[in-house]
């Protein structure tokens, strides 16, 4: 494997949180802007692609592959608890 390669790997291993995540906050921030006022849009979507990302590389040890649908529900779990936690038990003891 070229270093070309094994970088476009990499990068298609890390978009699919990272994207999840940007899409998920910004859908976050418009339905529940009262609740997430308090943290900025980029601190909240790097918190969701580490949880993403953490869920996928546990996905891609569970299966053995990369891209498995387990280790996509794994991320959209992950990045549900997050958004959740984040928008609903921290903004609570923030007040």
């Amino acid at each position: 494997m070229t270093v070309f390669a094994a970088l476009v790997h990499f990068i298609n291993f890390v978009l699919p949180p990272l994207g999840l995540a940007a899409i998920s906050v910004f859908i976050a921030k418009c339905l529940w802007w009262t609740r997430l006022s308090w943290s900025s849009s980029w601190r909240v979507t790097l918190t969701a692609w580490g949880a993403n990302m953490g869920m996928s590389v546990a996905g891609w040890l569970l299966t053995g592959k990369d891209g498995s649908m387990w280790a996509y529900a794994l991320m959209v779990l992950g990045n549900t608890i997050v958004l959740w936690w984040l928008g609903f038990v921290s903004a609570r003891r923030s007040r």
